[in-house]
């Protein structure tokens, strides 16, 4: 999904900046981080934020405002994250594909610990970003980053390829999530699996399932573009206007709720997790949310909402 390769990349549009306002919840807590309560002020902040955010990598989050959202506090299993917390306050939680670190300041607002949050992203830009955004620095908001690329195996190393040390050491030194196999309680990925390959899809996800803590209540969520009934390749535009179209969009590999299911059946130990998946179908969702896109007519697209929980 290289945007080297894209024949289009659409002009940022301020008047998307509605969408944010619209969410709720979303919007309280951006004026909560920022301490901006002015709304004029608060959208001036954010423009300028994006414009520069653009320049690094111009993804659809960004145009869409996505990036001040929080995906996390729409998830159908952030009260068993919530819960988890409570009974475990030593959890460590990763953000992988964490981008300017919205979700990454929902996990502390809501009570896991600083130094137990790591934020990992291809785009180390992104998170200084953040601190810009949310007017922080990384002193006053200590949260570890750790810049890394999922495919590569060095960076996320399958358990048997890993030196894993006996005690757990300060997020902040890592250079790899090799030293946190078997010692994540909380592992979210919001719209990250859909930028990659089906086979991207496999591999990255049997390395994943290696960090997860083998203590019951443990978890794995996220969400991504996903279809209803048939899985595959499908085509996405950037935006709706005929020169997205004419230069033939974008391909995402989209998974079903069942498909999804069978991948991680095929990771874990059967009877180990309980495997959620539910397709949030575009009818219900913002339009900001889902990406214009060609379908089926008997089939439905949307955002597949995703847990995996230890037993």
């Amino acid at each position: 999904m290289a945007h080297t390769t894209w024949n289009y990349i659409p002009p940022l549009n301020s008047g998307l900046w509605k969408s944010v306002e619209e969410d709720n919840n979303g919007f309280d807590f951006l004026i909560s981080q920022t301490g901006i309560k002015d709304t004029t002020a608060l959208e001036k902040h954010v423009l300028k934020i994006q414009q520069d955010a653009y320049k690094v990598f111009p993804y659809p989050c960004i145009r869409l405002f996505d990036f001040v959202k929080t995906r996390i506090a729409r998830h159908p299993a952030y009260p068993a994250v919530l819960e988890l917390q409570n009974e475990r306050p030593e959890a460590i939680v990763l953000d992988l594909g964490c981008c300017f670190g919205v979700d990454v300041r929902k996990f502390v607002a809501d009570g896991f610990a600083k130094e137990n949050v790591l934020a990992c992203d291809l785009f180390p830009e992104f998170w200084k970003r953040g601190h810009e955004l949310f007017r922080t620095t990384p002193e006053t908001f200590p949260v570890a980053f750790l810049q890394g690329n999922l495919l590569d195996h060095t960076f996320l190393p399958f358990p048997a390829d890993a030196i894993t040390p006996s005690e757990i050491p300060s997020l902040a030194t890592l250079s790899s999530l090799g030293p946190l196999i078997g010692r994540a309680s909380v592992i979210h990925m919001a719209y990250l699996f859909h930028v990659f390959n089906e086979e991207q899809h496999i591999d990255i996800a049997q390395r994943i399932a290696g960090l997860l803590s083998p203590r019951p209540g443990s978890i794995i969520l996220g969400s991504q573009i996903a279809r209803q009934l048939k899985q595959g390749y499908g085509t996405y535009y950037l935006d709706d206007s005929e020169e997205a179209r004419a230069t033939g969009g974008i391909q995402c590999y989209c998974h079903t709720p069942d498909s999804w299911k069978a991948l991680w059946e095929g990771i874990f130990p059967a009877g180990s997790v309980r495997i959620d998946a539910a397709l949030r179908p575009r009818s219900v969702c913002q339009p900001t949310e889902v990406l214009p896109g060609v379908i089926e007519a008997e089939d439905q697209d949307g955002i597949l909402m995703w847990s995996i929980t230890r037993l």
